[in-house]
């Protein structure tokens, strides 16, 4: 039986993407499908910023400011401190190789190759500075507030994210109301024509987290992201957002 079992798994190893982490996309910079972008926007809103984007992807994200891959996001400041800033964050995947990748990574955010782990970095430190911000008026009502969604590869993201843990600005993916696809998300790239094509499932399952706002009710918008995405797949609320706070 052992011997058997054994066998079975080597079988498992020539197949593509079986009991491996790996993307089964060349390339890592894909786009969101517009059922995903709608359905992000029944629950936030209008898209105030995409971090990693292109001209390209914002015919269909239509974001009020975004960042390309020369801006340099992980470099900028997301949120400012007067307006609520909703972000929407598709995060290019692959691992970080070469120096000049490695060298774009700001100090803080060095302690994995993992690109979606450092993307997932940066969105946390971005939210929990303004989860830190409070208005002196009416108490401890928050003034200053963001809310966001983040689109990533589960075993990526849950595998890596953790090197993070002892950082300040620090959450945990599943710290968060989250949705994990009945079906992998088919991405959208261009063809050799420009034109938006399906770009295929990746070889392996998708992850959607939703941060909801640091100010006003965040128990309504967590009902309406329950409400929307238990349509797409399972939904995981955990208990502590049961009270709003």
């Amino acid at each position: 039986m052992r011997e058997a079992t054994k066998a079975m798994m080597r079988k498992d190893r020539k197949l593509p993407g079986a009991m491996h982490g790996k993307h089964s996309m060349k390339n890592p910079n894909f786009m969101s499908p517009s059922w995903l972008l709608k359905a992000a926007r029944s629950v936030s809103g209008d898209i105030d910023l995409d971090p990693a984007s292109d001209d390209t992807a914002q015919k269909a994200v239509k974001a009020k400011r975004y960042f390309t891959k020369l801006d340099d996001g992980l470099s900028k400041n997301w949120v400012k401190p007067d307006v609520h800033t909703r972000i929407y964050l598709n995060a290019p995947g692959g691992l970080l190789r070469s120096k000049e990748q490695q060298a774009s990574i700001p100090d803080e955010f060095r302690l994995t190759r993992s690109s979606a782990a450092v993307w997932w970095a940066k969105l946390c430190s971005e939210y929990a500075l303004m989860d830190r911000i409070r208005s002196p008026v009416n108490g401890n009502q928050r003034l200053f507030s963001c809310e966001a969604f983040f689109i990533g590869f589960s075993i990526e993201l849950l595998q890596n994210c953790q090197v993070f843990e002892r950082e300040p600005f620090y959450y945990h993916p599943l710290d968060f109301p989250c949705c994990i696809p009945r079906d992998r998300i088919s991405f959208v790239e261009l063809d050799k024509r420009g034109k938006r094509t399906v770009a295929g499932e990746p070889g392996h399952g998708n992850v959607i987290v939703y941060m909801p706002p640091t100010s006003g009710s965040r128990i309504e918008k967590i009902k309406a992201f329950e409400q929307t995405f238990m349509k797409i797949g399972k939904v995981h609320v955990p208990t502590h957002w049961s009270i709003d706070q």
